[in-house]
């Protein structure tokens, strides 16, 4: 499923090679989307999230995942329907949340990040007309 408010170009397989138990391929997917941020979908930037911080890349992971987060806001801003998807997708991140809350400094830091991130990375779902 696709947590942006408008049908894109379809990405077959993209979450599931996110989620493959073979290193190489979650890698390697996982690039491929922060190589394309801006245009990934939140769900896409979450799933990213956990097979970078799996692989050991911890403070990209928790960068991404909060980056995924923010997007998946704004998602529920339109479709608050889809709250059991978010729920579900927060829940997958709670290694995440636990490893950044172990230095706090650093974690408000890297949400700051998140921010300027989110302030200069055009977001489509704040195009749609309810935000309007």
């Amino acid at each position: 499923m696709t947590l942006m408010s408008e049908p894109g170009p379809a990405r077959p397989g993209r979450i599931e090679a996110l989620n493959s138990c073979n290193p190489e391929i979650s890698q390697a997917a996982a690039r491929t989307v922060i190589s394309e941020h801006a245009s990934a979908d939140a769900d896409e930037l979450i799933f990213a999230s956990l097979a970078l911080f799996r692989s050991g890349d911890l403070e990209s992971g928790v960068f991404w995942f909060y980056a995924g987060h923010m997007r998946l806001r704004d998602f529920l801003a339109l479709d608050p329907a889809e709250g059991g998807i978010a729920t579900a997708l927060m829940m997958a991140g709670q290694p995440i949340t636990r490893f950044a809350l172990q230095d706090t400094k650093s974690f408000a830091q890297t949400i700051q990040k998140v921010l300027d991130w989110d302030k200069r990375t055009d977001n489509p779902l704040k195009t749609h007309p309810r935000f309007a």
